[in-house]
């Protein structure tokens, strides 16, 4: 059986548009999350320059925490279409409560620590 080159085109053209359309999605939602995700870990590194003590655990989620979650998403990519769209989304939702959070508590600290350099002089 020979295929021709309309064939050809026509199955190029159908699933690359497909696939162009579901990778713009996704490049969005793994930019979003990446986004958050650099800043848990500008987040731990000023937080050791503020308290001189280095922690990279933010609340009950540390880097290998949120690895495992990376990996059950993926995962739930295989069983469920489109899931990974949903589950990326709500992570970044997380990620943003979380950092905030983490940020207003370092902000705390910042100033405790100015207070204290202040009266030592």
């Amino acid at each position: 059986m020979i295929i021709s080159e309309v064939e050809i085109r026509f199955f190029h053209t159908l699933f690359c548009k497909d696939f162009s359309e579901w990778a713009q999605e996704y490049k969005f939602i793994a930019f979003i999350f990446v986004f958050f995700y650099g800043w848990s870990m500008l987040n731990s590194l000023l937080k050791y320059k503020v308290t001189d003590k280095y922690t990279i655990d933010t609340f009950l989620m540390g880097p290998t925490e949120l690895r495992i979650i990376i990996c059950i998403f993926l995962l739930l990519e295989i069983f469920i279409e489109n899931s990974l769209l949903f589950l990326g989304f709500g992570g970044s939702v997380i990620l943003l409560i979380v950092n905030t959070a983490d940020l207003f508590i370092l902000l705390k600290n910042g100033d405790i620590r100015d207070l204290a350099e202040k009266s030592k002089k």
